[in-house]
């Protein structure tokens, strides 16, 4: 009888430890640059250490957001940008985003603004037709990585591409004021970039930025543009 007392007791105080141990709370909102609401859209939240734990929510109407039966940690709040034209909080870190959360504390009033960035176009021609899967499948060291590396030194690779003809179109939404760097490696290929130089075997770094202005505030920035050439297979 004692050792059931002393079982209930363990279990009890157990359940206490694990309820306030997952109690933490994040309450926000999501919004653009000019105030407002950023409305029914997916937000992620992630804890930054381990263990890991990830929740998902929805904004209201008016970008609000609610998460509830967190464990202590810091979270990365990501909400999925309202347009092509804004960038992604947590892909380019930005402090805001960076939410930490005690044992049972209530987070209020975290704000999450969506930064409006420019978009960057990669132009991939290939009048061999190399990099067709048909030709990928023969040879799978035939490839080529397109990649933006930014502040935190991380490379992340353009999405994949839109097929136009021989060419193939690349695009990514980068944040302004930036520096930024192009990574582009061909793997068992010869190419050039858009001034008939060669691309070395350990690939090409081009540093860039695009600065903001007026236009770029009412999203009409021309954006910037990269274009290179599949020539060949090295032998």
């Amino acid at each position: 009888m004692r050792f059931l007392c002393g079982l209930f007791v363990a279990f009890a105080i157990f359940s206490v430890f694990s309820a306030s141990a997952q109690s933490g709370r994040i309450r926000g909102s999501v919004q653009q640059e000019d105030g407002s609401p950023v409305a029914n859209s997916r937000v992620q939240v992630l804890r930054a250490t381990a263990p890991p734990f990830n929740v998902e929510v929805k904004t209201g109407d008016d970008g609000s957001f609610d998460v509830q039966g967190l464990p202590a940690g810091t979270y990365r709040v990501c909400p999925d940008p309202p347009s092509g034209q804004h960038v992604s909080p947590c892909l380019w870190y930005d402090p805001s985003a960076i939410v930490a959360v005690a044992d049972g504390q209530t987070i209020d009033g975290a704000t999450i603004v969506m930064h409006l960035g420019t978009i960057i176009t990669v132009v991939i021609k290939d009048p061999g037709g190399l990099l067709q899967k048909k030709h990928v499948a023969t040879d799978p060291m035939q490839m080529l990585f397109v990649a933006v590396k930014g502040p935190k030194k991380i490379p992340y690779p353009l999405a994949a591409g839109v097929q136009q003809g021989s060419r193939t179109v690349y695009q990514m939404t980068v944040p302004f004021d930036t520096a930024l760097k192009l990574i582009v490696l061909p793997i068992g290929l010869a190419a050039t970039n858009d001034s008939g130089n060669a691309i070395p075997d350990k690939g090409q770094v081009l540093d860039f930025a695009q600065p903001r202005n007026q236009k770029a505030k009412l999203g009409g920035q021309q954006p910037l543009s990269f274009e290179f050439t599949i020539n060949d297979k090295h032998n």
